[in-house]
């Protein structure tokens, strides 16, 4: 026993020892390692501190040379516009303000152009000098409604208008004075004195807008206007209708006087002219020649030989806009003196009874060969009145904007307009009886044999602020007996075109079902799928809404009830899967019972 207890403890000594013999040599060989990596890691932190050291010296050496050359290429930079011709600079600039001004037309101020002068004449003093030597630079002049300015800067506006003319020397100026406001103008304390320091030149007024708030005042305009105005191209000058005080009252009752003042004596290169409710009517007689007018606007009381010498004298008129506000004495003679060609008008507005009788008591002596677009109200004074120049001068018109109620005496004079495209009726409520008389047949043959439908050649209708009336059954039968027409039933009716188009726009009380129908009938499909997800949300809103409701069918059978209980409360395990999609059949029900 002790023999074996002897060897196990001499075992157990030698192996000791050789596991102490193994240990010994691998600290030995980690010790050398040790000091070789020691010696590597001195010579690599010596190498790397001297790195850092040439690395300090490097970079600021380069800020150094990188501000020095950023300096030397701003002075170059500097140099090179300093030495720009002054040629080159000046068309550089006139770049920057060139016309035509992309928001003029919907008479918005342009605060880029307003600014740009006197940014660049900022920029050096080369610039300045440059700056000051172009007059077109400083040709445009806005200025924002007066009660809505800061308090303090009524100053401002005033030395900023008597700088921007003085620097414009003798160029034509584009002026534009958005003031159309709820304010009253009395309540406005720089406002006129603004309008005094730019009606002193009005010979340099090349393009004006002028939008005045109530309680304006029209003297200094009208004043203004007297003076010759050859650089004028357009004007536009608008006032309100409801609220004037009396220079305008007397501005519109000189309309009726064969001495109202003269205005707009020498205007030739006059393109577009707007005057709304301010009677500013351009001078016509001897030695004024023909204008080259080609958009005109009037609002205003003006006596209807006047508005025929104009129009005699306006041959380049393309849009003629028209609106008497007031009748005229029983012994006017509405007739021209001589004919009046308008062969370029394509557009024509018609708004008052007294316009509408004007045109139409001169009917033979207008020439409108290719009015394309008319425009008028659709109330039965005026219509009537006006329903001799549709029958005369209006075979060519392809669109028709009315405004306002039409009623089924509207028919005849719609009749007139064979080659009728498009019509569109604005804030109007359209009774059932207007579709029903719009679909009679009207005879085109001297022995009434041969028929066709008011408007044979209509594709389109547009309704926008418009309401049916009583529910819009005569839109939906009108559209059904046009665009199902079988010509072979009635052999002496010609058959229409179909309608292909009918929009609404802000019609709220149209209703869906309307909607619906008009799309059938135009041969459109039903965005039913989408309209439910826009309102709903997605299948899974939708099947949270069947779990909420109730059938309370009592009749139906336990087997039917189970079936709408598994699908109301979605417990059918393809509803649940993600990639069910339903057959067609399972659509239509679903269809029918939503």
């Amino acid at each position: 026993m002790s023999t074996n207890l002897r060897d196990i403890a001499n075992t157990q000594m030698r192996f000791d020892e050789d596991i102490l013999a193994q240990l010994g040599v691998r600290r030995s060989a980690l010790q050398k390692q040790q000091k070789q990596a020691s010696r590597v890691l001195a010579l690599t932190q010596a190498n790397l501190d001297t790195i850092q050291e040439e690395l300090g010296i490097i970079t600021r050496r380069y800020h150094e040379l990188n501000d020095a050359v950023r300096a030397r290429h701003a002075a170059a930079r500097r140099c090179y516009m300093s030495n720009l011709l002054e040629e080159l600079l000046r068309h550089i600039f006139l770049v920057l303000v060139r016309e035509p001004d992309p928001i003029w037309s919907i008479g918005a101020i342009n605060t880029t152009r307003s600014r740009q002068p006197f940014q660049l004449a900022a920029v050096s003093k080369w610039w300045r000098t440059v700056s000051l030597k172009i007059p077109e630079l400083w040709c445009y002049i806005a200025i924002p409604p007066p009660m809505s300015c800061a308090s303090g800067r009524e100053m401002f506006y005033k030395f900023w208008i008597q700088t921007t003319l003085k620097r414009s020397k003798d160029h034509p100026i584009d002026i534009l004075l958005p003031w159309k406001a709820n304010v009253p103008f009395e309540k406005c304390r720089y406002s006129q004195p603004l309008l005094v320091i730019l009606a002193r030149h009005a010979p340099r007024w090349r393009n004006v807008q002028i939008m005045l708030p109530p309680l304006s005042k029209l003297d200094d305009i009208m004043l203004a206007l007297k003076y010759p105005t050859p650089c004028l191209r357009e004007l536009v000058v608008s006032a309100s209708p409801d609220k004037i005080d009396e220079s305008v009252s007397r501005a519109l009752a000189g309309g009726m006087d064969p001495s109202q003042p003269r205005l707009l004596p020498n205007c030739k290169l006059l393109r577009k002219l707007v005057s709304s409710f301010t009677n500013i009517i351009p001078t016509v007689g001897e030695g004024t020649g023909s204008s080259r007018l080609e958009e005109l606007s009037l609002v205003a009381q003006i006596p209807p030989r006047r508005m025929w010498a104009i129009l005699c004298r306006s041959p380049q008129l393309q849009r003629l806009t028209i609106d008497v506000i007031s009748p005229w004495p029983t012994n006017e003679n509405l007739i021209p003196d001589e004919d009046v060609h308008l062969e370029r008008l394509v557009f024509l507005e018609v708004f008052s009874q007294y316009a509408a009788q004007m045109f139409a008591v001169a009917a033979g002596k207008v020439a409108t060969p290719n009015l394309t677009h008319l425009s008028t109200q659709a109330s039965d004074s005026v219509f009537t009145e006006f329903q001799p120049f549709l029958e005369l001068r209006c075979a060519n018109v392809t669109r028709m904007s009315l405004r306002g109620d039409p009623s089924m005496n509207m028919i005849v004079g719609l009749s007139h307009l064979r080659r009728l495209e498009t019509l569109r009726l604005t804030d109007a409520k359209i009774m059932d009886d207007f579709f029903d008389a719009l679909g009679t047949m009207m005879p085109v043959s001297s022995n009434n044999t041969v028929s066709e439908w008011v408007l044979p050649n209509l594709t389109s209708l547009e309704f926008s602020k418009v309401k049916f009336l009583p529910e819009g059954y005569g839109l939906a039968h009108y559209l059904t007996a046009r665009n199902t027409f079988n010509p072979s039933v009635s052999s002496n009716v010609r058959s229409p075109t179909t309608i292909a188009v009918v929009t609404f726009e802000d019609c709220p009380s149209t209703p869906s079902w309307l909607l619906a129908e008009v799309r059938i009938l135009l041969g459109q499909e039903l965005e039913f799928e989408q309209e439910v997800a826009s309102t709903i949300g997605s299948r899974e809103d939708l099947n949270d809404l069947m779990t909420e409701a109730e059938f309370t069918d009592g009749e139906t059978d336990s087997s039917e009830e189970e079936t709408e209980e598994d699908e109301a409360t979605g417990d059918d395990s393809d509803a649940n899967d993600s990639s069910y999609v339903p057959s067609s059949s399972e659509e239509d029900e679903n269809e029918n019972e939503e």
